[in-house]
């Protein structure tokens, strides 16, 4: 899995563990990436790796995850293959599944469940959606049902 985070740094480092390669770069070394916060290749649940991008609040729009198919889409500036805004977002937890790590991004109409490698990238993962979402404080290991009903109450 390829994990890249934009530092403020100028210096270009990389650190290499068991699961993750991280590399920190300048938003001046990836052009057009000033509002990027994180990126990487993450697995949808029930489906094949993707590009996700975590961008934070702009003039270009409001706080949003967006996946590409491949990372060289994303590069070559080709729209993404879905937009979520943080905002939008009423739950984004951990949730409830037989895979070890895993982040649910509820909105109104759909739920994305997206899967990681270890815990600690879930950590990261789940403290930057909710910090971009405006919900800093949600608690991190609370798990949420896979299906939300609504109901309506009649007097």
């Amino acid at each position: 899995m390829i994990m890249t985070t934009l530092g403020t740094s100028e210096d270009l480092s990389t650190s290499i563990s068991l699961f993750t390669t991280q590399t920190q770069l300048t938003p001046s070394k990836v052009q057009g990436t000033d509002d990027v916060v994180k990126m990487g290749y993450l697995r949808k649940f029930k489906g094949k790796k993707k590009w996700f991008v975590v961008r934070r609040e702009s003039e270009s729009g409001p706080a949003r995850l967006e996946y590409y198919a491949k990372e060289r889409n994303f590069r070559q500036w080709q729209p993404p293959r879905r937009t979520i805004g943080l905002k939008a977002c009423f739950n984004i937890n951990r949730t409830d599944s037989k895979l070890k790590w895993a982040i649910a991004l509820h909105t109104h109409n759909d739920c994305l469940r997206i899967l990681l490698s270890t815990e600690e990238e879930m950590r990261d993962w789940l403290q930057l959606l909710n910090a971009l979402a405006g919900t800093p404080n949600s608690t991190i290991f609370k798990t949420v049902p896979a299906k939300i009903w609504s109901a309506i109450f009649m007097s």
